[in-house]
C-alpha cells in the first residue's frame, strides 16, 4: 500500500509540474510563473467543490488533483486494477495535453 501511495503522490506532483511548465512556457518572469503554478494547483484542488453551473463551472475542465490523494490507500482501502488503469489514463491524458500545449507555445515563442 505504501508503494501505491508513493506512486499516487508522484503522479500528482508530475501533473502539477506539467501545469507549471505550461505557465512557464509563456511567462515573462519567474515570480509570475511560480505564483500562477500555485494558483493552478489550488484551482485543481477546488474542482470537486464546483457545481456544473455557476461562475466556477470553468473548473470542471481542469484536472481533479483530489483523485490522487493517498489517504484512502494509507487507510487500508486500495484501488482495484480498473480504478488504477482509469486513474493512469486520466493522468496521461492531462499530462499529454499540458505537455503538448507547452511544446506548442515554446515552439512559437520569440526569445
Amino acid at each position: 500500500m505504501l508503494l501505491q501511495a508513493g506512486a499516487l503522490v508522484w503522479l500528482k506532483i508530475s501533473l502539477v509540474a506539467a501545469m507549471t511548465l505550461l505557465v512557464c512556457s509563456y511567462a515573462g518572469s519567474a515570480l509570475f510563473a511560480s505564483v500562477a503554478g500555485l494558483m493552478l494547483a489550488v484551482a485543481a484542488h477546488l474542482r470537486p467543490f464546483t457545481a456544473a453551473e455557476g461562475w466556477l463551472a470553468w473548473l470542471r475542465v481542469w484536472p481533479n488533483l483530489g483523485l490522487f490523494d493517498p489517504a484512502p490507500l494509507l487507510a487500508g482501502t486500495g484501488f482495484g486494477l480498473p480504478g488504477l488503469l482509469a486513474l493512469a489514463g486520466y493522468w496521461l491524458a492531462y499530462l499529454m495535453l499540458f505537455g503538448g500545449l507547452a511544446a506548442y507555445v515554446f515552439s512559437h515563442r520569440e526569445f
